[in-house]
């Protein structure tokens, strides 16, 4: 059964777009978007309801850590409380606290468990739009 979620994908790796893409289409999400970086991202959010954002940290010429911000802080900022996750391979502790501090909800480490972190969290996020009625 199709998912009610939409997905926002911001890489500037067209690899991981598709590669996170294949991973949610197999579990039901098929409402995705893809952005190259936080600027296209953060357009796209005014025509495209996000339910769950999944961003890279490292794009060009707004970056995951400064969308994150846009979007948590702007005065027009279409959904300020929309979950992101940050998904890179910057896994130093205080880069973890950098995302966290800026407002990323979740923070995945890129290449190694991207499929098992997706699987998990899609379906917390999924049951948490049906309790809310989305």
């Amino acid at each position: 059964m199709p998912s009610i979620l939409n997905l926002l994908i911001v890489d500037d790796s067209k690899h991981m777009r598709t590669l996170v893409r294949t991973i949610v289409n197999s579990l039901g999400i098929l409402e995705v978007y893809e952005a190259e970086n936080g600027e296209q991202a953060y357009k796209a959010l005014e025509d495209f309801p996000a339910d769950i954002i999944i961003v890279d940290w490292n794009m060009s010429p707004i970056d995951g850590i400064e969308f994150t911000r846009q979007v948590r802080t702007n005065d027009d900022s279409p959904n300020a409380y929309v979950p992101i996750i940050m998904l890179t391979g910057h896994t130093q502790m205080k880069r973890v606290e950098i995302a966290r501090d800026a407002g990323v909800n979740e923070f995945w480490q890129s290449r190694y468990q991207q499929k098992r972190y997706i699987n998990v969290s899609m379906k917390s996020w999924e049951s948490r739009a049906n309790i809310s009625g989305h």
